[in-house]
């Protein structure tokens, strides 16, 4: 009987967010990023719903302004949430709609959750995060955040700090972030998200004992039956 040794797929989780806290500088533009996990995040903004046209931008948190007001945030009570550095469209123009933003994932992951900030807080103004299966194509799931339907939000004047999440929803392969609201720069910050990593199987390999013994029989198997067919032979002469 011969033994295989074999390894199937199969699904593993690493957990990672993206805070944006190393390795950045005010006004740096962002179009790809490395997790801790490994996975390959590409992120852009525009006015579209399936993608964006430009690269997304870091912004410091403080003077000067270069993602909301008052101040990016410094000096608010979710100052030490955000950190010194968030993610914003760059859409400081009062008279322009902010950037809907577009992340993309090279592996597929779930727990997808992200802060928003200063989503402005106006009778019907809302922003809806999208989960896809493939690039903005297939909606797996979605969520709507406003002042008073997120997980978690916090205000300070105009300035606010939404936190949605997706819950355990899996198999993400992109997200957008839509707001329908006109604001002088919005930004986000605290990606969160764990990554599906699927273990490619092996190929399957006998055991080296196992070759060993196999070899050994079929070749004690073909000396006994050429000894019987050189007796037979002998018998017949004689």
């Amino acid at each position: 009987m011969t033994t295989l040794l074999s390894t199937f797929g199969s699904l593993s989780a690493d957990a990672a967010i993206i805070d944006f806290e190393t390795g950045f500088q005010d006004l740096e533009p962002v179009n790809t990023l490395v997790a801790s996990d490994g996975n390959i995040l590409t992120f852009s903004v525009g006015s579209g719903t399936s993608g964006g046209s430009s690269p997304a931008f870091i912004a410091e948190v403080g003077l000067p302004i270069t993602a909301f007001g008052p101040d990016d945030g410094e000096g608010t009570f979710f100052e030490s949430q955000i950190g010194n550095y968030v993610l914003t469209d760059f859409t400081r123009s009062s008279s322009n709609p902010s950037f809907n933003y577009f992340i993309e994932f090279e592996e597929s992951v779930s727990n997808f959750s992200v802060d928003l900030l200063d989503y402005t807080e106006v009778t019907g103004s809302n922003v809806t995060v999208t989960a896809y299966s493939d690039s903005f194509i297939t909606i797996i799931g979605s969520a709507i955040g406003s002042p008073t339907s997120t997980n978690t939000t916090v205000s300070l004047g105009n300035t606010s700090l939404n936190t949605i999440s997706l819950g355990a929803l899996g198999g993400i392969h992109s997200i957008s972030i839509i707001g329908n609201i006109v604001d002088a720069g919005t930004a986000i910050d605290n990606i969160s998200f764990t990554t599906e990593k699927i273990s490619e199987p092996s190929t399957s390999v006998p055991e080296p004992s196992t070759i060993f013994g196999t070899g050994l029989a079929l070749g004690l198997g073909g000396f006994l039956n050429w000894s019987r067919r050189k007796k037979l032979a002998q018998s017949q002469i004689l």
